[in-house]
């Protein structure tokens, strides 16, 4: 059993919920938070001996390209979370793909390591984005969230992944997928992997729900951005009261919670998890 640890590297801005108010165009302008932040994150792995995925924005990395290189140099593997956080839903078949090379050449220029797993902004993936995956030589997906009520998140055709092994499903396209975790809670599936949840649901319920998924099954996957352990960041007053709740709820208390699921390591191994499937390449 494993905990599966992956840190989706983008800044407060650059989030969906707050497109509105930070579009993309105004982002050079903003102050970027995103290296004390991913720090702290590296050095919480440290202290706890553990491993984790980190899936950066390619226009993350070009603006901080030795941020990139400290988390391959402190043995966390360093994947593709496409280039500038656009779902792949709005973008156009032409876009998605230059957007998968793009991003995949920055990261393997800056780390000399093969780029080899991706994850789609908000969870975005689509049939045709798996199989673009495949023809840029990736190997694995993490992005498929079956919670049908978030109208960000990308649909897929289940029946075209062999599910046989629980917790990795291949694709009909080569592409291994991890898919997150959902929980049975009295009878409805919850997700039950990070992000806003993990801030929501209590923590000692969440960690109870992490025990309970690793009861049927063999590898959980957590996921969080660096700006969920900031409670310092800039507060956007003018955002709809659910887009400011679903961004700043829970800020304060990340980071313990954070610390209190990699401690879970005395009875569960945290490790890279994902990665850890394929054998490392040494070079792009």
């Amino acid at each position: 059993m494993t905990i599966a640890i992956t840190v989706d590297v983008e800044d407060w801005f650059q989030v969906e919920n707050l497109r509105d108010a930070y579009p993309v165009e105004s982002w050079p302008k903003q102050k970027y938070r995103v290296e004390r932040n991913v720090n702290f994150i590296l050095d919480a792995l440290d202290t706890n001996s553990a491993k984790a995925t980190f899936f950066v924005l390619g226009i993350i990395a070009e603006r901080f390209p030795e941020l990139v290189r400290q988390i391959g140099a402190r043995g966390h593997d360093v994947e593709s979370h496409g280039y500038g956080h656009i779902m792949l839903t709005a973008m156009s078949e032409h876009d998605i793909f230059d957007d998968l090379q793009k991003s995949k050449r920055i990261l393997e220029d800056i780390t000399g390591h093969r780029v080899r797993g991706f994850r789609a902004p908000s969870f975005s993936i689509t049939d045709h984005a798996l199989e673009m995956l495949a023809e840029l030589e990736y190997e694995y997906d993490s992005s498929v969230y079956e919670f049908s009520l978030h109208d960000r998140y990308g649909k897929v055709d289940t029946t075209r992944f062999n599910k046989e092994t629980g917790t990795a499903w291949r694709h009909d396209s080569g592409i291994m997928e991890f898919p997150l975790p959902m929980l049975n809670v009295l009878g409805i599936r919850m997700p039950w992997a990070g992000g806003g949840y993990f801030r929501l649901i209590p923590k000692p319920l969440f960690l109870l729900g992490v025990k309970a998924f690793l009861k049927r099954h063999d590898r959980y996957v957590f996921y969080m951005h660096p700006w969920e352990i900031d409670p310092d960041q800039p507060r956007v007053k003018s955002l709809p009261r659910l887009n400011y709740f679903k961004h700043y709820y829970g800020l304060a208390d990340a980071a313990g919670k954070l610390d209190a699921l990699m401690k879970l390591d005395t009875v569960l191994p945290v490790s890279v998890g994902l990665a850890d499937s394929f054998p490392r390449v040494e070079s792009a």
